[in-house]
């Protein structure tokens, strides 16, 4: 079986990407992940199989302005990551996951 293939929604697949983002996203930086989960999700609008996650992943963005202290989320999840680490990319994909890890985590609550 491929990672590919076993990643059945969006939260299995930011899982695999974890384990290299490079492969999967061409380097280690925030805005590529965001670029990339940006085109994941048009795919899945395009071909009709939204997925339906718990918690929903828009809810992340809100998520993200309340844990670095934003005003609001109109920059969205990425610019605000970066912006808190200072523009460093490496360190807001590093910070993406823990936070990502904490967000679904507290769904499960």
């Amino acid at each position: 079986m491929t990672h590919a293939a076993a990643s059945d929604d969006l939260y299995s697949y930011i899982d695999l990407i974890r384990t290299r983002p490079g492969m999967y996203i061409g380097g280690n930086a925030v805005t590529l992940m965001a670029f990339h989960l940006s085109g994941y999700e048009a795919a899945c609008r395009w071909k009709g199989v939204e997925d339906q996650l718990n918690p929903p992943w828009y809810d992340f963005h809100e998520y993200v302005r309340r844990k670095t202290g934003f005003g609001e989320s109109t920059s969205g999840w990425a610019n605000m990551l970066l912006d808190f680490n200072s523009g460093d990319e490496a360190k807001a994909l590093d910070m993406f996951f823990v936070t990502f890890d904490a967000f679904r985590a507290a769904a499960e609550a």
